[in-house]
């Protein structure tokens, strides 16, 4: 069964010992910080968790494969409710980089974005 994301549900898979979970992570805190996403509820996977399991358990979160999507990793990122990817589909969303101005629209006030934080930077 396939389980319905509030049009406000942020969430990050993540493992502890993955380094691109950990930019993920801090870029999450940043973008909670200065108020352009809500909290995100972070979901630690098992060091074991394998990456079959991790398709079935997004499929039940409503992601749907594509061919360029087939292939997936760790972090995984849903915002607002909306399946984003991993970590570099993050860092170059309109939550990292806004608009030509570096600014996003939230709750009708634009406010600036991180600095278009770079996903490599560890």
């Amino acid at each position: 069964m396939e389980k319905a994301l509030a049009n406000q549900e942020n969430i990050l898979f993540v493992k502890e010992s993955c380094a691109f979970c950990s930019t993920t992570k801090k870029l999450a805190s940043k973008l909670e910080e200065t108020k352009i996403l809500k909290p995100f509820e972070i979901f630690t996977l098992d060091i074991d968790f394998s990456l079959v399991e991790l398709k079935n358990l997004l499929k039940n979160y409503g992601w749907k494969p594509t061919d360029s999507s087939d292939l997936v990793s760790l972090p995984q990122i849903y915002i607002q409710g909306e399946y984003i990817g991993g970590n570099n589909d993050f860092y170059k969303s309109k939550y990292n980089e806004g608009d030509e101005n570096n600014q996003i629209e939230v709750d009708g006030k634009l406010i600036k974005t991180p600095n278009k934080i770079n996903p490599m930077n560890f």
